[in-house]
């Protein structure tokens, strides 16, 4: 099960703070058009027909209001659904907040300097039969760091799950306006065996794709795909 003590300790300490944020929801406004629910819906529309048993699952853990469910308070929390299968997942993560600014007349507010950094967080969980589980996908606590990147904003992880990532190896999780990208994170899965996971969930439409592959063959032995929703407070 996962241990959401961490990333919500961070969480709690860091939205303290004064937000002079810059991201996906400040001006310019990029639209992300996949579906969107609200926290304190009672039901919600399942994205996918084909995904009706983890929809299913979802909506009695959302009618419980399972504390599992909850993401990072008013961060976007995206609900993954696998078509097929009792089986869903969340990501959640926070959105950019940077200390130093400086005022753009064009855009009539403040902006990111260009050398600006803010202090980026999240966490990934999954469920199998409306039950929390680890051997669904690799259990995901990142920390990193966000950067203005062409009007928006990109993070880069530095650690996952408290390990960091060696300098001058790519990061295996980055997100920016359009993508929330998992790339090649290898995990030891039940049996020990190192699986290579991949992820990508394009924003805009809320669509993924997943895989999975033990680390000494070529091709993958699970692949996933289907629709998120975003769970907005």
């Amino acid at each position: 099960m996962v241990d959401l003590c961490w990333p919500l300790t961070v969480a709690a300490i860091l939205f303290v703070a004064p937000r002079l944020s810059y991201s996906q929801q400040a001006t310019p406004t990029k639209s992300h058009g996949h579906t969107k629910v609200s926290a304190a819906a009672d039901s919600f529309v399942c994205p996918d027909p084909r995904a009706k048993l983890a929809c299913s699952s979802y909506s009695e853990l959302r009618k419980a209001h399972d504390p599992s469910l909850e993401g990072f308070a008013k961060e976007p929390t995206y609900i993954c659904f696998r078509e097929e299968l009792d089986q869903f997942f969340l990501i959640t993560f926070n959105r950019p907040v940077y200390a130093k600014t400086h005022w753009n007349q064009g855009l009539k507010q403040s902006v990111p300097d260009d050398d600006a950094t803010g202090a980026g967080f999240g966490y990934a969980t999954a469920f199998d039969n409306g039950v929390g589980s680890n051997g669904t996908m690799p259990d995901l606590f990142f920390t990193g760091v966000w950067r203005p990147l062409l009007g928006g904003s990109a993070f880069t992880a530095t650690a996952i799950s408290n390990n960091a990532i060696e300098d001058g190896k790519p990061s295996p999780i980055t997100i920016d306006e359009s993508q929330v990208t998992v790339s090649n994170y290898k995990y030891a899965n039940t049996s020990d065996k190192t699986i290579l996971y991949n992820l990508t969930i394009q924003r805009s439409t809320g669509r993924f794709t997943e895989s999975f592959r033990m680390e000494d063959e070529k091709v993958s032995f699970i692949d996933n795909a289907g629709h998120c929703l975003v769970q907005q407070k």
